[in-house]
């Protein structure tokens, strides 16, 4: 629990893991308004005290009865209530795609109880422009904030390109599922992989994370590699181990339409170039034959075998994109960005709710998070 009340608090609906969705829409966002001068702290809204003194950033919460309560003692305290998601869950596509995975959230009663919190909210942010698309159907008020660069992963790459050796004659393909809902999306890419080990022997495929894939890849011995599961930790340095990063997307899923360009950044900080689908984002972040490569769904052993073959291509296209990944994905500018979004709260009429609720109300409300708050806390 916290003591101080900071300036900005962030408050998740899961606890903090160092790692995924908090760290990137919480921890990061929190640091880079850190480095402006303003006070933060991160935590979890069925464990902590909202409390803030300018605004809250309530990260993929549902409309549940705690939740609820901490966005009504938010507003009694005058403070600026922002929702803040990264996918689809608060849209009726989410119900099909999360009920293929049995994941919790896969029902309309869940998707209504997302959309409920984020109307709540004075301001909606989210990771990508299709995402805002979706929202602004149903909330005025929505900001693109996209996921940035870590100080952290910043010194890491650092350490890896001063580590690395003599140029090898391998070319390593890369796969990084990050989730255990991109098989569709491997499938797409899968055969052409298969027939570029079979044609290109200096190729090496490596596979990290949950994903089923065809069983005939290990026939290709030491040159096939698979981890199912990484930590966090040991993950960080492993896109620099790629010569070229796959981001296959199924086009038609909308929940991959909604991902942000994170494996561009991840790799790309690296100096690795990446090879997309051309997602609305992905074609955002990637100027084909420049910064990267974009390929349709038929084109993918053409594309990769042009880029396997031709190893100034994939040295110039990496150069260009740690250039690009540095400079507009880097915490300057995300610090630069999250500073001038809660700079103009006050200045946002639309921002300034005057609360009604009576005093003993608030006192209710407040005593009773702290209640279920310390229970929780104890328990952890």
């Amino acid at each position: 629990m916290f003591l101080e009340t900071p300036d900005i608090q962030f408050l998740s609906k899961t606890p903090i893991l160092g790692y995924g969705t908090t760290e990137l829409r919480c921890v990061q966002p929190a640091q880079y308004l850190d480095s402006a001068a303003w006070t933060t702290n991160v935590g979890c809204v069925y464990r902590d005290m909202p409390r803030a003194r300018k605004a809250i950033v309530f990260h993929r919460v549902a409309a549940d009865s705690m939740t609820l309560r901490a966005m009504k003692l938010a507003r009694a305290d005058h403070c600026a209530i922002i929702y803040d998601v990264d996918d689809l869950l608060f849209d009726e596509s989410a119900v099909d795609h999360l009920s293929q995975f049995g994941t919790a959230g896969s029902s309309k009663e869940a998707v209504d109880r997302y959309r409920s919190a984020m109307k709540m909210a004075d301001l909606v942010t989210c990771s990508t422009d299709y995402l805002k698309d979706r929202i602004k159907e149903f909330h005025p008020h929505c900001v693109v904030m996209r996921n940035g660069l870590s100080q952290t992963l910043l010194n890491v790459a650092k350490n890896v390109k001063n580590s690395m050796g003599a140029e090898h004659t391998s070319v390593t393909m890369a796969y990084f599922s990050g989730s255990g809902h991109h098989d569709a999306d491997f499938s797409i890419v899968q055969p052409a992989l298969l027939k570029l080990l079979e044609t290109h022997p200096e190729t090496r495929l490596l596979l990290v994370g949950k994903l089923r894939f065809d069983e005939q890849f290990r026939k290709f011995g030491d040159r096939f590699e698979y981890h199912s599961f990484v930590p966090y930790a040991e993950f960080m340095p492993m896109p620099g181990q790629a010569d070229i990063n796959l981001v296959p997307l199924d086009q038609s899923d909308p929940f991959a339409q909604a991902r942000s360009e994170l494996k561009y950044i991840e790799a790309g900080v690296f100096g690795v170039p990446t090879v997309a689908s051309p997602t609305l984002t992905y074609a955002q972040a990637i100027q084909h034959g420049h910064n990267g490569l974009l390929s349709a769904d038929d084109d993918w052993y053409d594309t990769l075998s042009g880029v396997i073959r031709d190893a100034a291509m994939r040295k110039k296209l990496g150069q260009r994109a740690s250039e690009d990944v540095q400079h507009n994905f880097g915490p300057e500018m995300r610090a630069a960005q999250w500073d001038e979004l809660i700079r103009q709260l006050p200045d946002d009429p639309s921002l300034t709710r005057t609360s009604l609720m009576p005093a003993l109300i608030k006192g209710r409300q407040a005593l009773e998070i702290w209640k279920r708050a310390l229970k929780r806390y104890i328990k952890s």
